[in-house]
């Protein structure tokens, strides 16, 4: 039997007047970060930008996690658009954006109810 089969990220796309707003639902890890790559590399090729992750239902990431956040936002930033926001990030992932200083090079917002309103 499998330990884990489920994948620990879903990854949920939401199309959004200004671009697309992906989901993030459990964790971004080593093991996971690909799915959220693949799913930005998607949204890119069909021409519809993610322009924000939600972060609500996100509970744990780590280095690479970040620095696929980081890539995807330079990559838009290179493209002429504004970058890439994280919107709800729970307190613990706030936390780390603050103490690596992406907060400073992200726009990270805290929305009240959910990301789509």
């Amino acid at each position: 039997m499998t330990r884990f089969a489920t994948p620990l990220l879903q990854v949920t796309p939401a199309a959004e007047t200004e671009g697309r707003h992906l989901a993030l639902h459990g964790e971004l890890d080593l093991a996971t970060t690909p799915i959220l790559v693949e799913s930005i590399a998607s949204a890119e090729i069909e021409g519809d930008p993610v322009v924000a992750l939600d972060l609500t239902d996100l509970e744990f990431v780590d280095a690479s996690g970040l620095k696929a956040i980081l890539n995807a936002h330079r990559r838009a930033i290179r493209s002429g658009r504004a970058g890439i926001a994280l919107l709800n990030p729970s307190s613990d992932v706030h936390r780390l954006l603050t103490l690596t200083a992406i907060d400073l090079t992200v726009e990270v917002r805290d929305l009240v109810g959910p990301a789509a309103a």
